[in-house]
Protein backbone atom coordinates (compact mmCIF):
# COMPACT_ATOMS: atom_id res chain seq x y z
CA UNK A 1 0.00 0.00 0.00
CA UNK A 2 0.61 3.76 -0.70
CA UNK A 3 1.72 5.36 3.07
CA UNK A 4 0.10 9.13 3.28
CA UNK A 5 1.09 11.79 5.80
CA UNK A 6 -0.07 14.73 7.22
CA UNK A 7 2.80 17.11 6.65
CA UNK A 8 1.30 20.10 8.21
CA UNK A 9 1.58 18.71 11.53
CA UNK A 10 4.85 20.72 11.86
CA UNK A 11 7.41 17.89 11.29
CA UNK A 12 9.80 18.95 8.97
CA UNK A 13 10.51 14.97 7.38
CA UNK A 14 12.15 16.79 4.37
CA UNK A 15 14.99 18.06 6.73
CA UNK A 16 14.93 15.27 9.11
CA UNK A 17 15.30 11.89 6.90
CA UNK A 18 18.50 12.41 6.18
CA UNK A 19 19.77 11.73 9.85
CA UNK A 20 17.69 9.26 10.95
CA UNK A 21 15.85 6.62 8.86
CA UNK A 22 12.01 7.02 8.97
CA UNK A 23 11.20 3.35 8.77
CA UNK A 24 12.74 2.98 12.40
CA UNK A 25 8.92 4.24 13.49
CA UNK A 26 6.54 4.50 10.44
CA UNK A 27 7.11 0.75 8.98
CA UNK A 28 5.79 -2.51 10.72
CA UNK A 29 8.65 -4.86 12.37
CA UNK A 30 9.06 -6.42 9.32
CA UNK A 31 8.91 -4.97 5.71
CA UNK A 32 10.20 -5.08 1.97
CA UNK A 33 12.22 -2.91 0.51
CA UNK A 34 9.32 -1.99 -1.76
CA UNK A 35 7.63 -0.94 1.35
CA UNK A 36 10.27 1.19 2.73
CA UNK A 37 10.93 2.95 -0.65
CA UNK A 38 7.39 3.89 -1.14
CA UNK A 39 7.99 5.39 2.77
CA UNK A 40 10.63 7.59 1.38
CA UNK A 41 8.75 8.71 -1.82
CA UNK A 42 5.61 9.88 -0.15
CA UNK A 43 7.63 11.64 2.42
CA UNK A 44 10.32 13.25 -0.42
CA UNK A 45 7.28 13.21 -2.67
CA UNK A 46 9.32 12.32 -5.81
CA UNK A 47 10.34 8.83 -7.10
CA UNK A 48 13.15 7.26 -6.27
CA UNK A 49 15.21 5.13 -8.37
CA UNK A 50 14.38 1.38 -7.20
CA UNK A 51 17.82 0.28 -7.44
CA UNK A 52 20.15 2.92 -6.19
CA UNK A 53 17.77 3.07 -3.19
CA UNK A 54 17.78 -0.56 -2.26
CA UNK A 55 21.88 -0.61 -2.91
CA UNK A 56 22.21 2.35 -0.76
CA UNK A 57 20.03 0.63 2.19
CA UNK A 58 21.80 -2.81 1.87
CA UNK A 59 25.02 -0.88 2.43
CA UNK A 60 24.30 0.90 4.68
CA UNK A 61 23.78 -2.20 6.96
CA UNK A 62 20.69 -0.79 9.15
CA UNK A 63 18.84 -3.74 7.59
CA UNK A 64 18.64 -7.42 8.35
CA UNK A 65 16.90 -10.35 6.26
CA UNK A 66 14.34 -11.87 7.98
CA UNK A 67 13.80 -15.31 7.61
CA UNK A 68 10.41 -15.08 5.73
CA UNK A 69 9.45 -14.42 2.02
CA UNK A 70 6.34 -12.67 0.99
CA UNK A 71 4.28 -12.84 -1.83
CA UNK A 72 3.94 -8.36 -1.42
CA UNK A 73 1.03 -7.96 -4.44
CA UNK A 74 -1.65 -10.12 -6.06
CA UNK A 75 0.04 -11.41 -9.69
CA UNK A 76 3.78 -11.52 -8.04
CA UNK A 77 5.19 -14.74 -9.15
CA UNK A 78 8.39 -13.97 -6.65
CA UNK A 79 8.23 -13.81 -3.33
CA UNK A 80 9.63 -10.66 -1.66
CA UNK A 81 12.35 -10.67 1.24
CA UNK A 82 11.38 -9.35 4.51
CA UNK A 83 13.79 -7.26 6.75
CA UNK A 84 13.76 -5.62 9.63
CA UNK A 85 15.88 -2.85 11.16
CA UNK A 86 19.53 -3.33 13.23
CA UNK A 87 18.77 -1.29 16.19
CA UNK A 88 21.82 -1.46 17.55
CA UNK A 89 24.21 -0.64 14.17
CA UNK A 90 21.53 1.96 14.01
CA UNK A 91 22.70 3.28 17.75
CA UNK A 92 26.31 2.79 16.78
CA UNK A 93 25.89 4.88 13.51
CA UNK A 94 24.14 7.94 15.46
CA UNK A 95 27.29 7.91 17.64
CA UNK A 96 29.75 8.16 14.66
CA UNK A 97 27.42 10.35 12.69
CA UNK A 98 25.82 9.67 8.91
CA UNK A 99 24.61 11.24 6.40
CA UNK A 100 21.07 9.14 4.53
CA UNK A 101 20.34 11.20 1.50
CA UNK A 102 18.59 9.95 -1.80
Amino acid sequence: GTFKFNLASGLNFGECYSHRPLGFYLLPKEFTLKEIRLLYEDVLQRDLDKRNFQKKFTRSELLLPVDKKVIAALGNKKPSQLYCFDESHYQRMTLKGYDFKF
